[in-house]
């Protein structure tokens, strides 16, 4: 669609008080209007005029005239799109609550119909913004989509059902879970080979989570055989999503080199 002008200059006349105070304290308008109660692919200049004057507060001043005849509406091919639909709501929670898996909605998409210079330009459509919450348990609720306002787009559906999955979360401690040494020059043995991991799980994951779900390494890359640095840091990752707060205990293991072995 060929864009419309960016600015429009009106001629106001009036009482010289009142257009004193006008030219100090006036703010730009913003000029909308709705594409789809337009009959004509355009706006009359006198529809633009009124439309200034009905947005001046000044009620002694009158638009004179205005800078232009109409503004032409041109639209290009007209074409549609599935589009994903992308979740404009702040989701906030309670304390010690948290999501037990992904925000769901359906549909997750939808068919818009319009412009196609418009559609190439689009890669989602937006619910409506709002606030959910706090939260302490899960929520489900029909939400609508965001209003296409001032543009000729057509939407197949205007609501989608949002599902919000929450529970309460609690400390988990692992115990003994096994310490991996990479990159290590010659036999070795570490102390302790095990070590303890505390974090914050979903009661869903809680009696599920266990040492198989922790890596925790610990790089020996650089150390030479006789060095009289025999400890190192571990770095412990976790392959369940929702774990956080991970802590652990201890924080590093000593290394003892192992001269004349085959066997570590």
């Amino acid at each position: 669609m060929e864009k419309p002008p960016a600015e429009v200059r009106a001629t106001i006349g009036g009482s010289g008080w009142s257009l004193l105070n006008f030219w100090l304290f006036h703010r730009k308008e913003h000029l909308v209007f709705d594409l789809r109660a337009l009959p004509l692919s355009l706006v009359e200049g006198r529809l633009v005029l009124d439309r200034i004057q009905s947005q001046i507060s000044e009620s002694e001043l009158q638009v004179k005239s205005i800078n232009l005849d109409y503004i032409g509406l041109k639209t290009g091919a007209k074409g549609g799109k599935l589009l994903p639909i992308r979740l404009d709501y702040r989701v906030d929670l309670l304390p010690q609550f948290d999501l037990s898996g992904p925000i769901h909605m359906d549909p997750d998409s939808v068919w818009v119909e319009g412009p196609v210079s418009i559609l190439d330009s689009l890669g989602f459509w937006p619910t409506d913004t709002g606030r959910i919450g706090p939260l302490k348990a899960g929520w489900k609720q029909v939400v609508p989509l965001a209003k296409p306002l001032g543009s000729p787009m057509k939407l197949e559906v205007e609501k989608t059902t949002l599902e919000i999955p929450v529970e309460p979360v609690v400390e988990k401690t692992v115990l003994f879970v096994p310490v991996t040494v990479v990159n290590a020059p010659g036999n070795f043995r570490i102390f302790p080979a095990t070590i303890t991991v505390y974090c914050i799980v979903g009661m869903s994951a809680f009696h599920q989570l266990d040492a198989s779900d922790f890596k925790v390494v610990a790089d020996l890359e650089g150390v030479a055989l006789k060095s009289e640095q025999n400890s190192v840091p571990l770095s412990v990752t976790c392959l369940e999503k929702n774990v956080k707060n991970l802590r652990f205990s201890p924080q590093s293991v000593e290394f003892f080199f192992r001269m004349g072995e085959d066997v570590n």
